[in-house]
Order: structure tokens, then sequence, then C-alpha cells
């Protein structure tokens, strides 16, 4: 009987509610680089009944900022921007000491355009990520960071070599 009641609900709502946050990591750089990624993985978590946990918050927030970046409305683009941030913010309202949500904060504001103003936290957050990236537990997370400091123009060249040391290189 639970076969039959299977086949009546959509496989993308199944695949949906089995999400998790090892997949959410995996998929997210693709997401990041890539429109219908980004679409795939935000329709997939807004499906999802996981919604108070705060790197889902913080993963969920950063999808839905970067829907923006594919939206020709620009009340659309205003909107996802104003959803995501608002997660972001929660996330870190219940987690202000993880790493993985300073980050993606941090990646969120590094991006944002300046009339947008959203950029009050990169500084702090920069330091506390810097401070901490060491403890980093997950090697894939710990790799992500490496990277993006090295790519990014918000790190001194001082910084980047004291990072890339930590990451074996």
């Amino acid at each position: 009987m639970l076969n039959l009641i299977l086949l009546f609900i959509p496989a993308n709502l199944v695949s949906a509610q089995s999400l998790t946050l090892e997949e959410i990591r995996r998929d997210f750089p693709k997401a990041s680089k890539d429109e219908s990624a980004c679409g795939e993985l935000y329709s997939k978590m807004e499906l999802s009944a996981n919604k108070t946990d705060p790197i889902w918050m913080a993963y969920h927030g950063t999808i839905t900022v970067m829907l923006a970046k594919y939206s020709m409305n620009p009340f659309r683009k205003l909107q996802y921007f104003k959803s995501g941030r608002i997660l972001i913010d929660q996330s870190l309202l219940k987690d202000p000491n993880n790493i993985e949500l300073r980050f993606l904060r941090f990646t969120v504001q590094d991006h944002t355009p300046f009339f947008l103003d959203y950029h009050e936290d990169l500084e702090n957050d920069k330091k506390f990520i810097l401070a901490q990236l060491e403890k980093v537990p997950f090697p894939l997370l710990k790799k992500a960071i490496i990277h993006y400091i090295a790519e990014s123009d918000r790190f001194s060249a001082e910084e980047k070599k004291l990072v890339s040391k930590l990451g074996g290189s």
C-alpha cells in the first residue's frame, strides 16, 4: 500500500524531503555559478521541512539571494535579496559563532551592490573567519573558504599567504 501512495507523490517532493546538509554543501558551489542549479537547489530547499536549523537557514538565505542575480525583474530581485538577507541574519542570531554561517554572510555581503546597504559585518566576519579557520571541522568547507580567500580582493597578500598554509599549499 505504501508503494502505491508513493507513486502519487511528485518525485521532486520526495527527494526534497530527504535533502541533507551534506547534499546542500555539495551542490552549493555549482548553484553559485549556474542558474539552473541555483533554481533547482532553491526549489528543493523550499519544499524541505527543515527550515529552523541555522546552517540550513543560512544556505537557504544565500541561495535565495543568489536567485536575485538571475532575475530580470527588479522588484523580484529586491524581493529575493530581502528574503535571503532575513534568513541569513536570523541564522546568525541563532548561532553567531558558527564560521560556516559567518562565511556565507561574508560572501553575500562581499558581492552585494553598495546601494543595497548590506556590508556592515564584512570586517568583523573577515576577522572571525581568519581567527577560526584553523578549527573548521569539515575539510570541504575549509577548502572552500581557503579558495575564496585566495580569490578575494578583500584579503591582503599576507592574509592569503597565512591562510594558504592551512590548506597544505
